[in-house]
């Protein structure tokens, strides 16, 4: 006797760890990740999905070498052969007390004022650092980290970002227009209502990030990488996914440092 609905559950059950599978290779950081059950849950229509079976299905695969699970999450460390050459690092870790100092004087040059000092926060680690409200206009943090930051409603127009990593950030209410995120990674951020019109993300990489009303109108998203976001309502109008339309523009955020 065949049973139809089991051999339909199996073939779903193989397409939910065959998307695991593709998720953890394109969305880990330094060779982890972490898959949300109830999003998968939700995504495949699968309110039955076993998650053990799951971890045991992800654990046969050459691609996972590590796997922990708790009631909603599954733990997953990529196999070293996987994770392709560790690029090499080299942050300068900035002081609260220089970022402040920083972007008073950056706010003095935006408005020519005597003492003005654009601000440059390339290849610098900040962790823990409040930039709510701030005047950020075409500030430059090329190849930067920020970790556990908050930018509610700071406003980024025109900055320069390549590489640069916001994890685990507040980027809710931002407004950051013809900003230049080419290479830039967002991971675990709050970018709920932020304003990205007519910014370049060219090869940016989107992993696990709320999004709920942000608007990335006229926006050039060629080559970016999105990986399990709640970017349902997120407004896409008019994006360019094509890097030879976007360069045929003109005048556009740069493609790259």
């Amino acid at each position: 006797m065949e049973y139809i609905y089991l051999n339909e559950y199996v073939e779903k059950m193989k397409q939910v760890a065959e998307e695991c599978v593709s998720r953890v290779l394109n969305g880990h950081e330094d060779g982890k990740y972490v898959l949300k059950i109830p999003n998968l849950k939700r995504e495949f229509g699968m309110e039955s999905i076993d998650d053990t079976l799951l971890v045991d299905m992800l654990s046969e695969r050459d691609e996972v070498s590590i796997i922990e699970q708790d009631c909603d999450s599954i733990y997953v460390e990529v196999a070293p052969e996987y994770i392709g050459e560790a690029k090499q690092t080299d942050l300068k870790v900035i002081s609260p007390q220089e970022l402040k100092t920083m972007l008073a004087k950056h706010y003095l040059w935006l408005y020519d004022e005597y003492g003005g000092v654009q601000a440059d926060l390339s290849n610098c680690y900040v962790e823990n650092f409040n930039f709510n409200n701030q005047d950020m206009c075409s500030v430059v943090m090329n190849g930067a980290k920020f970790v556990n930051c908050s930018f509610w409603e700071t406003s980024l127009c025109s900055a320069e970002c390549v590489g640069t990593k916001f994890n685990s950030c507040n980027m809710m209410d931002i407004t950051a227009e013809e900003c230049n995120f080419y290479g830039a990674e967002f991971r675990y951020c709050r970018m709920d209502r932020g304003v990205y019109t007519h910014s370049n993300f060219h090869t940016a990489k989107f992993v696990q990030n709320e999004m709920s009303g942000v608007s990335l109108v006229n926006a050039c998203v060629a080559d970016s990488v999105w990986v399990d976001n709640d970017n349902a309502t997120t407004d896409m109008r008019n994006t360019v996914d094509s890097i030879e339309d976007w360069e045929s523009q003109g005048d556009v955020p740069g493609m790259q440092m």
